[in-house]
């Protein structure tokens, strides 16, 4: 067999041999990851925007069971002011909808009200919402959730009765 002479079959012949191995033995780590809401993969994983979670930024941070703690004070003169532990669970009223279920505010039982998620996916606002209706003990709530990481939220909001109007402020971890 009669060796290759001619300079530019050789480096052709090089540069072939060079791109099968390299591009055969490296591999895009994120071909096979799909990342939603925003997230996007590095190296084979996603990495996620503010407000996501998961393997692939498909759970948002509020969702869950929470615990913690409230202070309040009365907005009234001569009003009371304490504190009050309680459990709460945020869930979304449907799949993939930015309206959220918050169960057990203020440490009231199952009462629920519902806000609104922002587009950041970390504070949920709510407004005009009514625990106990229709009783003497009816409450209407103002205010938000923000959601500080993937473990702590903190909430501030206002609720007033025919008692009074009370400020509420807590932190709250994730059960």
């Amino acid at each position: 067999m009669k060796s290759i002479r001619f300079p530019a079959l050789k480096a052709a012949l090089f540069f072939t041999v060079l791109y099968i191995v390299f591009s055969t033995s490296c591999t895009n780590k994120c071909k096979n990851v799909t990342c939603y809401n925003g997230g996007y993969c590095s190296v084979g994983k996603c990495t996620c925007p503010t407000g996501l979670l998961g393997n692939q930024c498909q759970t948002l941070e509020c969702i869950g069971s929470w615990s913690g703690t409230d202070t309040f004070i009365s907005l009234n003169a001569g009003g009371a002011s304490g504190i009050v532990t309680y459990n709460v669970s945020v869930t979304p009223s449907s799949p993939g909808s930015k309206n959220m279920i918050i169960t057990g505010i203020r440490g009231l039982g199952n009462d629920t009200i519902t806000g609104l998620l922002n587009a950041g996916g970390n504070v949920i606002t709510f407004t005009n919402q009514i625990l106990n209706p229709n009783t003497p003990l009816a409450d209407t709530l103002n205010g938000a959730l923000t959601v500080i990481d993937s473990a702590q939220y903190t909430d501030n909001y206002t609720a007033y009765d025919t008692s009074g109007r009370f400020s509420y402020n807590g932190t709250f971890t994730k059960q």
